[in-house]
């Protein structure tokens, strides 16, 4: 098992917790857990640490600025690591976009 701050934990123990024998059905791509995290690079980094962890994709960045990377679990469920908003508006400012100009990218259309 591997504790990460916040309550979070990844387990390959999970039936010995709750004493039950159910099945576990992996990688059914049908379902992803969500989590916003202020500081991605560093989430990424220690996701990366473990070992053994199949990423879907490393930190890519959408349209509307917000970064996100995606991991299986141990029993193959898809996880989302995103920044916060908060986050991503702190970050288009310190690179010098205006508000302006970044709304217009990203959500004004021509």
């Amino acid at each position: 098992m591997y504790h990460l701050k916040m309550g979070f934990g990844l387990q390959s123990n999970y039936k010995a917790i709750i004493g039950y024998d159910l099945p576990i059905y992996q990688q059914s791509n049908n379902f992803q857990l969500y989590f916003e995290v202020n500081d991605i690079k560093q989430w990424e980094s220690k996701i990366n640490r473990i070992g053994n962890i199949e990423f879907l994709h490393y930190i890519k960045e959408y349209p509307w600025g917000q970064r996100t990377f995606r991991f299986y679990d141990f029993d193959k469920n898809i996880i989302e690591i995103s920044e916060s908003m908060e986050s991503v508006i702190k970050r288009l400012f310190k690179t010098r976009f205006s508000f302006r100009r970044n709304f217009k990218t990203h959500y004004v259309s021509s």
